[in-house]
């Protein structure tokens, strides 16, 4: 039983009205409307973090290379949540190569192999979440507090 959420930016709704209307046509098309649910809102930072923590997977195609930050991405990443993501900017300099499943841009056929392999292999996603529960570690600010504080004492040792 699978659900997809698709948040769309609500400040770019006019790029995006077309793409939703064509997934939206895809969506009836294939009997998928129990399954498939777009809201056209921002999350607040409870509602983004309470989506995330029910998610098994993220799914961040972002479609140019230049995109430098992603918010969604860091939470994620805090979550320990495997996520299936192009190798945008944040992404590829966040993210180990084996942390996350990359996809090409604009290759569907890439997410849909991505999402078939973390959800029918158990192991792979145990090992990814794993990564990524260290890999959180390096990002969440009660983590990085006690490096500066390592820092701070050292310096007033000296």
């Amino acid at each position: 039983d699978c659900r997809l959420l698709i948040n769309c930016d609500p400040l770019r709704e006019i790029e995006n009205d077309k793409y939703i209307d064509y997934l939206q046509s895809l969506i009836k098309k294939n009997h998928l409307s129990k399954n498939v649910f777009f809201r056209k809102e921002y999350l607040s930072r409870e509602e983004l973090y309470d989506f995330i923590n029910v998610s098994d997977i993220g799914i961040l195609p972002y479609v140019h290379k230049s995109y430098i930050s992603s918010g969604v991405l860091s939470f994620f990443l805090a979550a320990a949540k495997p996520v299936i993501t192009t190798r945008f900017s944040y992404a590829a300099y966040l993210l180990p190569k084996d942390s996350a499943t990359f996809v090409s841009f604009r290759n569907s056929q890439a997410i849909s192999q991505a999402i078939i392999k973390l959800s029918t292999d158990r192991q792979y996603y145990a090992a990814i979440r794993a990564k990524l529960m260290i890999l959180s570690q390096s990002i969440l600010w009660k983590y990085k507090a006690k490096e500066y504080l390592q820092v701070i004492n050292k310096v007033i040792e000296a």
